[in-house]
Formats: C-alpha cells, structure tokens, sequence
C-alpha cells in the first residue's frame, strides 16, 4: 500500500515536464539523477527534505503537514464522506471552501486528494468536461502511486465519468481495491438498469450490511427501497409492496427528522399505489395518493414528490374524466418549485406530457409530443432513474405502436420482458 507521501513523486514528475527540465538538470546539487528517476516512479519512500529542495527549486512553494490545520486535513475525507453517506445535495458549500485553497492542496502531500474531489465535483455537477478529461489522463499516469482508498475513488469517478466506457467493470474495480456500501449499492443500481436481477439482489443485500456496519442510515434505507424496486420489476408485486412497507415501518419506528430521508416514505407509498393500479385496485390507489398528499400537506407541510398528482391525472385521463386529470396536473404544478427531492426534474418532464396528451386529442401522432416523450427518456435515462424507466418505456411502446414502428415498439417491449 502506497502511503500518502507518494503523492509528491507524481507532484515533482509533474512540474519537472510542465518547464521541459531532464532529471540531471533537476537533481543538480540536490541528489542523483538515478535517485530522482526512483522518486518519479514511486520506487522509494520520498524523503520530505530532498522533495522540498527539487520543488523549490523548479519555484514551487510547498507546503508540509505541519502547514494544514486539522480543519483543512478533515474537509478533505468530509468531501468524499457527503457523497457516500448520500448528502450529495450539500457537497457545494464543502467544495466552494476547499476550493479557497485549491494553490495550497495542489502544492502539497494533499495534490491527489485535491484532483479527485475537483474531477469528482465537475462530473457531479456536469461542468467543465473539458477539465475533467485533463484530470482523468493525469490520474491514469499515477495510479500506481495511489493508496488503496484513492485507488478506490479513481475508479469509482471512471465509472460515473460522462466518457465511461464500462460502467460495471471500473465499479468491480473500485469495489476489488477498497470495498464500501455506496459502491456496492451503485454496483447493484448498475446491474439493475442492465435487467439483471437476481445479481442485483446479491450485491443489495451486501450494500445493507455494509451500510449498517458504516451507520449509513439513508445508504440503508436507499438499498431497501431499491430492493422494492427490484421486486417491482420482476413483477413480484407481493415482496416488492412487503419491502416498500418495511421501510414505512423503518422510517415510522426510526422518529427520523431527516427530512431528506423522510422522502422515502412517500416514493415508497408510491410505489405501493403503482401496484394498486398495475393490479386495477383503483380505490386502494387512489386511497394510497389522497394519503400521501394529506401526510405531506398536512402532517409535514412539506412536498416530496408530486407523483400522487400525476397518477391520480393518469387514472382520471385513462377513465375519460379529463376535468379531473386537469385539477391534478394544475395541483402538480402549483407544487413543481416546493418540491425537496432529486425526483423533481423528471416530475416537471411528466407533467409536461400530461398536459400536452390532455390538450391534444391525436397526441400520438404530435411531433411535439414526440419531442417531450424524448426529453423524459434523454432525463431518465441520465440520472439512471431506473425505477422511472419502466414508465417510459410504456409510453414509447405506445406512441411506436400509434405511428406503426413496430420494430422500435418490439425492441421496447424486450426490455420490458
């Protein structure tokens, strides 16, 4: 295992290349060309005094441990801390502050940890792809160098990059060097959105445990939830209404003031009232959405999701009742900017669609409606909300089917097999 240490042999290649220097020009009076080649290549445990020479040497101002406070140090491992503890939705006000010592990590046993939180950030916030591909090659030329734990990160931000080539591979990789439950779940999430199932299940079930020996709580909760969605899936539509209670259960007996992870009661009820109306038990769905929306209004003054809305809309427009499918979708709408979760955008997308379905009698043959079904796939499909995908690929099988592309709507009715 490579020690923190490390990190200044690839800081010292680096700036030596940056000003075009040889070895020999750069050992001059400080060591052997021999001994910095060994540096360079991670062959020996850096000396901190002959690393601090060659830097300043080259006009770089290097900073020791003795230079970082114990708040400086501990942000770094917090940055990683939010995303796999699923806090991912206050990570820019932890990246905003190490950020104002972006010069100083840079220059510094921290180089590496700085790199990954900066790749991690822009492929987190989707900007910036350009950088992110300047940070990918450098890493790909040190990881050799890389402890354990940031050999672990490495692959991991491989696997979420825009330009992954293998998703699964590059988490099998993370999970082979430095095992926890966020990577296990995230393994599992992948073999789900790939319909394969019972694997998916093996790895959810190493997800929790790893979660409960962590104290992730809301790592806990997302693998129980997407056990639910799994079942669902499979059509197995007794276990998959057993686990969504369970977490109803978890949540209730947990008195839980995460408001965050409060959610997943209501996404969870969702999913119960999906059942109900798959199976034609329309009282006990709409029973289940009039319940989620009384508990968020009233009980919690709060809006999770507006998805009781919109299946109330479905139902309602599928019943021929469109005044009704009206009132929810406007009643949707007037929560769109309250709502707390990730699931917004795509709740946004759907309403959309609604509305434009109900406004427009040959809806199926709408170019427009076209376009906006092809958002909420594009959506769906890049925030891997697996558990919306089967929804959308009911809608695509049935506009295909409507504008006689029957070999489209065979290709979607595979993936829904």
């Amino acid at each position: 295992m490579k020690t923190k240490e490390y990190a200044l042999c690839v800081l010292v290649k680096l700036y030596r290349k940056k000003l075009n220097l040889s070895q020999s020009e750069l050992a001059k009076d400080i060591c052997v060309p021999s001994y910095l080649s060994k540096i360079e290549n991670g062959e020996v445990e850096p000396n901190s005094q002959i690393i601090r020479l060659l830097l300043e040497k080259m006009g770089v101002q290097f900073y020791d441990e003795s230079q970082f406070s114990e708040e400086e140090t501990e942000i770094l491992s917090d940055y990683f801390k939010y995303i796999f503890y699923f806090r991912h939705m206050e990570i820019d006000g932890v990246f905003e502050r190490i950020k104002a010592k972006k010069k100083k990590y840079l220059n510094s046993v921290r180089f590496l940890d700085y790199l990954l939180i900066e790749w991690h950030y822009f492929i987190f916030t989707r900007k910036r792809f350009k950088r992110q591909l300047e940070i990918q090659e450098l890493l790909e030329t040190v990881v050799l160098l890389m402890s354990d734990y940031e050999k672990a990160i490495f692959y991991f931000l491989k696997a979420i990059s825009e330009n992954t080539s293998d998703r699964s591979g590059f988490l099998k990789q993370a999970i082979e060097t430095r095992n926890n439950g966020y990577y296990s779940f995230l393994y599992a999430t992948t073999l789900i959105a790939d319909r394969n199932f019972l694997q998916s299940i093996q790895h959810i079930d190493k997800a929790e445990r790893l979660f409960i020996d962590e104290g992730n709580f809301r790592g806990l909760i997302y693998s129980k939830y997407y056990r639910g969605i799994i079942y669902y899936l499979l059509k197995d539509y007794e276990n998959s209404e057993h686990h969504f209670n369970g977490i109803i259960n978890l949540l209730d007996f947990s008195n839980t003031e995460d408001d965050f992870i409060m959610g997943f009661r209501y996404f969870a009820l969702r999913y119960i009232a999906y059942i109900a109306q798959t199976l034609n038990q329309s009282d006990n769905m709409i029973r289940i959405c009039k319940l989620i929306i009384r508990e968020q209004e009233e009980k919690y003054n709060k809006v999770y999701t507006t998805s009781p809305y919109l299946i109330l809309s479905d139902y309602y427009f599928h019943s021929a009742n469109f005044s009704e499918a009206e009132y929810y979708l406007n009643e949707a709408k007037l929560r769109h900017d309250s709502i707390l979760t990730t699931s917004r955008d795509y709740e946004i997308e759907l309403y959309q669609l609604y509305m434009f379905r109900l406004h427009n009698e040959n809806y199926l043959k709408s170019r427009d409606y076209e376009k906006i079904l092809m958002n909420l796939k594009k959506l769906v499909f890049c925030r891997e909300c697996v558990h919306f995908k089967e929804l959308v690929y009911e809608l695509l099988k049935e506009f295909y089917v409507a504008n006689k592309r029957y070999k489209d709507a065979y290709l979607i009715a595979e993936k829904l097999a």
